[in-house]
């Protein structure tokens, strides 16, 4: 008898408990910074689709979509926060958060038996990735477990940095998830295989998923990596399920290498940026030379001479002086050159790793503004999922893969007003597409000269320019849509310190000036 009202007496202690917790919860809260391209969420309860806006206020239910080479930076109320890359979907599975900080841990843990038989709830946080990559930095968040599954993995961990990818393998058919710690302390990636997970080198761990097995589980130290495969896959590169422990595991035919440090550190870049904010690193400009060539940058206000090293992050202004230049290359590889007189606008530059995705591992994309005188690119060697877009007061580009061009704006007179973009690939099909606001049809000079002239109430026309030809753009207004980054020359030479000719044969540059009425861009 005593047995039994003790043993009611727990349960009734148990279920207050349990209950006192539960009611300390309350649904966590999701909003975004770093917006870039394009980004969707997905009520799952409504089926309603919203673009994501820094505005957006998110909770549980929901999915998050980035399309094309858009990405942005998820910021959780529980402290966490996490980059998702281009071409990814991850879905907010549950995320609840409680008023106890960090320092109440032991008082919390002494429930943790509690919780795990009597509350539906297993994580504080809990995401799945549905394919793409995440990377997570869970430095700074609350007390609790946070969870981030893919279709074949479980990845737990507290306090640390780490990736989590899904997608398709570039050398066999079905899908591969990969985790990557980036932190110093463990994480912990579960899946369900007939077998052991295999390590041959002690930093990368194998496994295949097998839906019908049990659950096997490995612990990432620093900068180790597991890669779990589809059974479909793993069959298909020769795994053999039953000795699959006893096996050694080809590293390229997973590609990735077994450990690749220059990887773990751009996705540690990526953690802590997506934390921390800042410039990122891994979309900056690195100089090569540079000759009578300064900057200003316009978040910070910093203004400065540019010296071979530099890394020069986007919202970076280069002005180049009468005799000046500079050349630079990207995180791609792509490079950069900046003519004499010249004032080129860094409008974005992003390098996101993209393991998720077959076709390359970093998804780079590239905005520039050429507000005067001229800029010569070249893409040999990029990826074909990179972008490079260059854009003149009077039209936009966008420069294939393996392409050299070049894009120039002159002030040719009073109103007259010139584009030239110049396709310098000696051969291939590659070329440059170019849109233009206009009334007209594409005209051809020469035998390698095409001409469209702006029209302020025209419509977007698009064309591409071949290997080996030129186009220009001529207008005699600067549209009124385009706002100038830099006025330092555009209708304004002579007001802060810079080049003051284009610097062209016969080109009077850019010395006249507008009255208020006259003038075609707003101060």
């Amino acid at each position: 008898m005593k047995f039994k009202y003790l043993l009611a007496t727990l349960t009734s202690a148990l279920a207050l408990t349990t209950g006192l917790y539960a009611q300390s919860l309350k649904p966590g809260t999701i909003t975004f910074k770093n917006i870039r391209g394009s980004a969707v969420s997905h009520n799952i309860n409504t089926g309603a689709t919203e673009d994501i806006t820094p505005e957006s206020l998110l909770t549980e239910g929901f999915v998050i979509e980035t399309r094309g080479d858009g990405y942005l930076d998820l910021v959780f109320s529980n402290g966490v926060v996490a980059r998702l890359a281009p071409n990814s979907r991850v879905s907010i599975d549950s995320f609840a958060v409680g008023g106890s900080a960090r320092t109440n841990r032991s008082a919390r843990m002494d429930l943790s038996a509690a919780r795990s038989r009597t509350s539906s709830t297993t994580s504080n946080l809990q995401m799945s990735i549905e394919c793409g990559d995440i990377t997570v930095n869970a430095t700074e968040k609350q007390e609790g477990d946070l969870r981030v599954k893919t279709p074949t993995t479980e990845v737990q961990a507290d306090l640390t940095k780490f990736f989590v990818s899904h997608g398709k393998s570039n050398a066999a058919s079905g899908n591969v998830s990969r985790a990557i710690n980036l932190g110093t302390m463990p994480i912990q990636v579960n899946t369900l295989s007939e077998n052991e997970l295999v390590s041959n080198d002690g930093q990368v761990t194998y496994g295949h998923f097998d839906p019908y097995a049990e659950t096997q589980s490995t612990s990432l130290g620093s900068e180790a990596t597991a890669i779990i495969l589809a059974d479909d896959q793993a069959s298909a590169s020769g795994l053999s399920p039953t000795n699959a422990a006893s096996q050694a595991f080809d590293a390229s035919t997973y590609s990735l290498l077994p450990f690749d440090p220059c990887l773990i550190d751009r996705l540690g870049y990526i953690a802590d940026h997506a934390l921390y904010g800042g410039s990122d690193p891994l979309g900056s400009l690195l100089v090569t030379a540079a000759a009578d060539v300064s900057y200003f940058n316009i978040n910070s206000g910093e203004i400065g001479d540019i010296s071979i090293g530099m890394l020069l992050p986007e919202g970076t202004i280069i002005r180049s002086s009468n005799n000046g230049s500079l050349s630079g290359v990207f995180a791609n590889g792509a490079t950069l050159e900046v003519a004499p007189a010249s004032n080129v606008y860094l409008e974005s530059l992003t390098s996101q790793p993209v393991l998720g995705n077959p076709s390359a591992d970093t998804l780079t994309h590239i905005l520039i503004r050429v507000e005067t005188g001229r800029i010569t690119a070249s893409t040999a060697g990029t990826p074909a999922i990179d972008t490079f877009h260059v854009i003149s007061p009077l039209d936009r580009h966008t420069i294939a893969g393996d392409t050299v061009a070049s894009v120039e704006f002159l002030q040719m007179d009073t109103n007259a007003f010139q584009t030239v973009s110049q396709n310098r690939t000696a051969q291939g099909a590659n070329g440059v597409n170019t849109v233009v606001v206009s009334s007209s049809n594409l005209s051809l000079v020469s035998d390698n000269v095409t001409f469209i002239e702006y029209s302020q109430d025209g419509i977007d026309f698009s064309f591409t320019t071949p290997p080996s030809y030129t186009h220009i753009t001529e207008s005699a207004i600067i549209p009124p849509s385009y706002e100038f980054i830099d006025r330092t020359i555009a209708f304004a030479a002579g007001a802060l310190p810079g080049p003051t000719a284009i610097g062209t044969p016969g080109n009077p540059g850019n010395v006249q000036r507008f009255t208020e009425e006259e003038d075609p861009v707003s101060p």
